[in-house]
This record gives C-alpha cells, structure tokens and sequence, in this order.
C-alpha cells in the first residue's frame, strides 16, 4: 500500500468527477440557451460614437448600440438578461457587457432597445469597438434568463445537476 499510490488514484478520480459535472453543467447550459434562443432573437442593429456634450446631458463619451429584440414565442416576456459580446473578423473578443432589459417584448412582436456603453480612450477594447465596421464585427448574446409575463422563467442558474 503507497500512500502515494493511493493519493494520486483519489486526485485522479476527483479530477474525472468534476470534468465530468463541468461536461453535465455546459450541457444544461446549452440546452437553456438552446431553448430560450428559439423563444428571443437578439441582433446588433447600430452602433456609433457619441461624443460627450454636457449641453445635451453626456458628461462622457459612449458607444451607443440598438440591439433588436423578438419574442417568437406565445408569451409575452417581461425581462431578458445575458451577455452581449463584440468580436472581430477573427473570433476574438473585442467587449463583452451585461444586458438587462425589463421594459417587455409582446408575444410574436420585436422591439428595439438603444443603449450605450461608457467610452475610455485609453481602453484598448473601447477604441477597437469604436473603430471596427459594423460588416466586420460579430455579434451575439448569451442569454442567462427570460422572465415572461406570467410569472414563469427559464434561467441558466436555475439548473440542478444530477
């Protein structure tokens, strides 16, 4: 019997575990995001750069976006929350930020949310996101949860892994 032996068979067995509770997790995850991007399509419709002007109320300069929202399901959704990431012709990411959206989308309806994201001219991933055309950026969202307006919810952390 080598301690050592032994050690190493429990470290391996425990690494076996959790890669095989990491492979369940993203499976879950995926199938929500499967689930909800049959119900809700986002999509990128501008972005532009909105100098700051302490006239109009912008104290700061930002990158202003209209995203696209539609609801191709029955019910009418109440809120939507994920990630929304910028990349470049290449696959790599450029920005990514939180999306929160409670002001609802009708059933078989589509709305368009503008927004913006604060302008650092020192950043880096701010003056890629600023300069990229738009034919070059890729776009998506990876949504966390959708509350609809019956009360029901279909959300990524709710999962219980078995």
């Amino acid at each position: 019997d080598n301690p050592k032996v032994k050690q190493t068979m429990i470290e391996t067995a425990k690494d076996a575990e959790a890669k095989a509770l990491e492979a369940r997790v993203k499976a879950g995850r995926q199938a929500v995001s499967k689930q909800i991007g049959e119900l809700l399509t986002v999509a990128l419709v501008s972005k532009t750069f909105l100098p700051s002007d302490y006239k109009s109320g912008r104290p700061q300069d930002s990158i202003q976006i209209d995203l696209a929202l539609a609801n191709s399901g029955d019910k009418d959704i109440t809120g939507v929350k994920g990630i929304v990431s910028f990349k470049d012709i290449f696959g790599d990411l450029i920005r990514a930020v939180n999306l929160s959206y409670d002001e609802g989308i009708p059933a078989k309806k589509s709305i368009v949310w503008r927004g913006s994201i604060s302008y650092n001219q020192f950043e880096q991933r701010d003056i890629k996101l600023r300069s990229v055309d738009m034919e070059k950026l890729q776009f998506s969202f990876e949504p966390e949860v959708v509350i609809f307006s019956d009360g029901t919810r279909i959300s990524a952390s709710d999962l219980t892994v078995k």
